[in-house]
C-alpha cells in the first residue's frame, strides 16, 4: 500500500487530474445507471419515454439558447486570454445570458406552438429558462479548475452536484407523483440552485462598462470561434437525441424509452471516452504548443487500443447486465447496444480531430461535417425505422458517426498540412485496422448474443491475448505516462 502511495505522489499533476476526474465521472455514471433501473420501476414505460423527449428537448435549448460557449470557445480562449481570465470569464456568462434572454423572447411568442409540439407546460419553460441563465457559470468554473488541474474542488462539486440531480427527483417522484413532469422540474430547480454559487460572484455586469474594448474583443473572438459550431452542435444532437424523437413520433413513446435505456446503457463507455476527451483536452493543447507532436500520437494510439478492448468486452457481457437490471419488457432493446457502444469508439476518435480543428481555430470545417452527416442520419433513421423498427437506429447512429470520424480526419489533415508542415500528427493505418477490427467483431458477437458460453468464450479469449502482451502494453502505459 505504501509502495503504490509512493508511486502516486511521484506522478505527474496532469495524470493525477486525468486519474481524479475519470474516477469521479466513472462513479457519477454508476450512481446514475444503477437508478435508471429504479426511475424505469418508479415510472411507466410512457412516462419514462416522456422524460426522454423532454431531455433531448432540453439539449437542443441549451444549444440554441447557450450556443454551448461555456464549452468550446471558452475553452480555447482560456488560453488565449489567460492573463486576463476574471474578465473574459464575466465577459463571457455576459454574452451567453443575451444570447438566453433573445433566444426565450422568441419562444415567449411562440410559446403555444411550442407546448404543443413538445408537450412541455409553461412552468417547465420557465424553470428551464432560468437553468440555462444560471448553469453556463457552472461549466465556465469547472472548465478553469480542468485547465489547470485543480481537481480536488472540481471533483467534489462535481460529486455533489451530480448526485443531488439524482436523488432529490427520485425523492420528489416517490412524494409527490411519478411522473416526467415531477422529474424534469424538480431536476431543473436543483441544478439551478447549486449553479447559483458559481453564477453570482459574475452575475455583477455592470462592472464591464469600464471595460468596453476588451469585452468587445472578447465577444468577437467568441462569436467568431462558436458561431460555425453551433450547426455542429445541433448536428451532433440529432446523432445522439433525433433518433428517440423520432421514435417517439413514428413507434411510440414506450419504444422511445426501451431505446432510451440502450442508448443510456451504453453510455457507460461513452462517459468513460469524454472523460479522458475532457481531462486530455488541456495537455492536447499544451503539447501542440509545445511542438511535441510524437506524443499525441503515441498517446493516442494507446488510448484507442484500451477504448475498443473495453467496448467490446462491454458489448460481450450486456444482455446478463440487461437481464439483472431492467425488466424484460425492456430486454429487446439488447439488441441496439453493440453498435451504439461500437459509435462510442468513432466518438472518440471524432472528437480528437475536432480538438485539432479547434486549437487552430478552424472551426468552419466542423459544421461541413456535422451538417452532411446530420442529414444523413434523419434520412436513414426515417426509412430504417419505418423498415425496420427501432433498433435500427443504433446502426444508422453507427454508421453517421462513422462519417463523421473520416469527414473529420480529412479536414484535420488538410489543417495539419498547412499549419505543420511534414508532420504525422496520428497513425492512420493503425487507426484504420483498429476501426475496422471492432466493427467487424461487434458484429460477430451480436450474432452470438443468445449463446453466453460462445461470448464469454470470447471474453476469456481477450483476456488471454492482453495476458500474452502485457510487456507490450506496459510499455505503452510507460510511453503514455511519460508523455503526459
Amino acid at each position: 500500500m505504501m509502495e503504490l502511495i509512493n508511486k502516486y505522489k511521484r506522478i505527474s499533476i496532469q495524470t493525477k487530474a486525468a486519474i481524479w476526474f475519470s474516477l469521479c465521472n466513472l462513479f457519477i455514471k454508476g450512481i446514475s445507471f444503477i437508478t435508471v433501473p429504479l426511475f424505469t420501476r418508479i415510472m411507466s414505460n410512457e412516462e419514462y419515454g416522456t422524460l426522454s423527449l423532454f431531455l433531448a428537448y432540453e439539449q437542443i435549448a441549451m444549444i440554441l439558447a447557450t450556443w454551448e460557449i461555456q464549452m468550446g470557445a471558452y475553452q480555447k480562449g482560456i488560453f488565449k486570454y489567460k492573463n486576463n481570465i476574471n474578465i473574459f470569464t464575466k465577459s463571457t456568462l455576459a454574452l451567453i445570458n443575451l444570447l438566453t434572454i433573445v433566444f426565450y423572447f422568441i419562444i415567449a411568442i411562440i410559446h403555444g406552438w411550442i407546448s404543443q409540439i413538445t408537450g412541455m407546460s409553461s412552468i417547465i419553460i420557465i424553470l428551464l429558462f432560468i437553468y440555462m441563465i444560471v448553469q453556463p457559470s457552472y461549466n465556465c468554473w469547472l472548465v478553469r479548475k480542468r485547465t489547470v488541474y485543480e481537481y480536488k474542488s472540481a471533483v467534489i462539486m462535481t460529486l455533489i452536484y451530480s448526485l443531488a440531480n439524482v436523488f432529490v427527483p427520485m425523492l420528489a417522484l416517490l412524494l409527490i407523483n411519478n411522473t416526467a413532469e415531477i422529474k424534469f422540474e424538480s431536476t431543473l430547480i436543483v441544478s439551478s440552485i447549486l449553479c447559483l454559487v458559481f453564477y453570482i460572484p459574475y452575475s455583477n455586469y455592470w462592472k464591464l462598462k469600464n471595460k468596453i474594448t476588451m469585452v468587445k474583443e472578447y465577444w468577437d473572438f467568441l462569436l467568431r470561434f462558436e458561431g460555425p459550431l453551433v450547426l455542429h452542435s445541433l448536428s451532433y444532437l440529432v446523432l445522439s437525441q433525433a433518433d428517440r424523437i423520432m421514435i417517439g413520433n413514428m413507434v411510440g413513446k414506450a419504444e422511445a424509452a426501451y431505446y432510451s435505456i440502450a442508448y443510456s446503457f451504453a453510455s457507460i463507455v461513452n462517459l468513460l471516452q469524454s472523460s479522458i476527451n475532457q481531462s486530455l483536452l488541456p495537455w492536447r493543447y499544451q503539447m501542440l504548443e509545445e511542438k511535441e507532436y510524437k506524443k499525441i500520437r503515441s498517446v493516442t494510439n494507446y488510448l484507442l487500443f484500451v477504448m475498443m478492448v473495453l467496448i467490446l468486452l462491454f458489448i460481450l457481457i450486456a444482455p446478463e447486465i440487461m437481464k439483472l437490471l431492467f425488466t424484460n419488457n425492456y430486454y429487446d432493446a439488447v439488441w441496439s447496444i453493440p453498435p451504439i457502444a461500437a459509435s462510442v469508439y468513432f466518438m472518440f476518435l471524432y472528437t480528437i480531430f475536432v480538438n485539432i480543428e479547434s486549437y487552430f481555430e478552424q472551426t468552419k470545417y466542423v459544421v461541413y461535417v456535422s451538417v452532411t452527416c446530420g442529414i444523413v442520419n434523419l434520412f436513414l433513421n426515417y426509412i430504417c425505422i419505418r423498415c425496420f423498427g427501432y433498433i435500427a437506429c443504433g446502426y444508422t447512429t453507427l454508421f453517421s458517426y462513422i462519417l463523421f470520424a473520416l469527414g473529420h480526419y480529412y479536414f484535420m489533415s488538410k489543417i495539419i498540412s498547412k499549419e505543420i508542415l511534414g508532420v504525422n500528427l496520428f497513425d492512420k493505418k493503425f487507426i484504420f485496422m483498429l476501426s475496422v477490427l471492432l466493427v467487424l467483431l461487434s458484429v460477430v458477437f451480436t450474432i452470438f448474443y443468445q449463446w453466453w458460453v460462445i461470448r464469454y468464450s470470447f471474453i476469456l479469449t481477450i483476456i488471454f491475448v492482453i495476458f500474452l502482451a502485457k510487456k507490450h502494453f506496459v510499455s505503452l502505459i510507460r510511453k503514455s505516462r511519460e508523455a503526459s
